[in-house]
């Protein structure tokens, strides 16, 4: 019951995510703005804050991630050249216009803590101003990231950690389908100086923008993308609908 109610606390008041990303599709990167907005669900003023990235999560041999691999007698995080690999740089935190400070776990690279200049009140909500670059990993590794001419993108941003029976709990990425993050209202915009097709889970919304990609949606767990350099879908009609065909599955 204890678990229900955690969980439901921060259902009280959503979970916000507006991220714009910049696009570089022959570099396996993208460069993000990012606000993310919640209430503190704790019945304790909050001093410390815990996001989840898995996009880090490939970022060296010592990560859980490639740990968990070599357990399960995959050796291909450790062997493959580092071009290969994805990671995430943090340009800065910061909130209500002050830098805050940050750190990685020690023996979990893809969990941030954020340590705040003042306790985040109970019921007092907060957004948070990030900016960061992820380079996308080989698709080879656990099916997400580059994968010849197309981009398989989940699990890339910078997500809230989950926060139940007044604790923080960090999930770190050992290539299970259970993404541990809360249901959120997501706005995201892509922008290319190169021609690409995107396709989402997220409802997208027409920009009149070249090269501009816009979606959103209300309570997903996740934000998944599949991005491509040229049309590799097939479109045809049934009973006068519209139906794409993908070789690459978008959760809801």
């Amino acid at each position: 019951i204890a678990f229900c109610i955690g969980i439901y606390s921060f259902a009280q008041d959503s979970i916000d995510y507006k991220i714009n990303g910049e696009l570089d599709f022959e570099n396996n990167k993208i460069q993000i703005q990012q606000n993310l907005s919640f209430t503190n669900p704790a019945l304790n003023p909050l001093d410390t804050i815990f996001l989840t990235d898995w996009a880090n999560s490939f970022s060296s041999k010592k990560t859980p991630l490639a740990k968990r691999a070599v357990e399960e007698y995959d050796r291909k995080i450790h062997i493959s050249n580092k071009k290969k690999l994805g990671y995430t740089e943090i340009g800065a935190i910061s909130a209500s216009g002050e830098e805050l400070a940050w750190e990685r776990l020690n023996d979990q690279q893809d969990i941030i803590r954020i340590v705040l200049k003042r306790p985040l009140g109970v019921g007092q909500r907060i957004k948070l101003n990030l900016d960061y670059l992820i380079k996308l990993p080989d698709a080879r590794f656990t099916g997400y990231g580059r994968e010849n001419d197309q981009i398989n993108l989940r699990y890339w941003n910078l997500s809230l950690s989950p926060f139940f029976n007044e604790e923080w709990h960090n999930y770190s990425n050992i290539n299970i389908t259970d993404y541990s993050v809360q249901h959120a209202n997501y706005e995201v915009q892509f922008t290319s100086n190169k021609k690409l097709n995107i396709f989402s889970n997220l409802n997208n919304i027409d920009s009149k923008k070249e090269n501009h990609f816009h979606f959103s949606g209300t309570q997903k767990k996740e934000a998944e993308f599949v991005i491509t350099a040229e049309d590799q879908f097939e479109t045809f009609l049934i009973n006068d609908q519209k139906i794409i065909e993908t070789n690459f599955f978008l959760g809801f």
